[in-house]
């Protein structure tokens, strides 16, 4: 963008800090993920997201791409109810 930009303000770049940017493709080869909506759960017919809990003990998902779906309150929520599963199962360990 600040090379198109320099096209309108000459010597731009010389006075821009560049961050690189995670872009959805760079999200989907990351996270091994063939399918995203890059901030949420993929609007894919009968597509059922993982569990929270998974098979691996003491390893629990959280996030937009786990059970409670996307946008923040879900996230928010499904955090919510695994602190609560957590709680519970671990008082049922001791």
């Amino acid at each position: 963008m600040v090379a198109l930009a320099e096209r309108h303000i000459p010597g731009l770049r010389q006075h821009t800090k560049t961050r690189l940017i995670l872009t959805p493709e760079d999200f989907r080869l990351r996270t091994h993920l063939k399918h995203h909506s890059f901030g949420g759960v993929p609007p894919i017919i009968g597509n059922k997201p993982p569990a929270h809990k998974t098979p691996i003990r003491g390893l629990w998902f959280i996030g937009a791409q786990s059970e409670s779906g996307g946008g923040i309150v879900n996230v928010m929520t499904g955090a919510q109810k695994t602190v609560r599963q957590i709680s519970k199962f671990k008082s049922q360990s001791d």
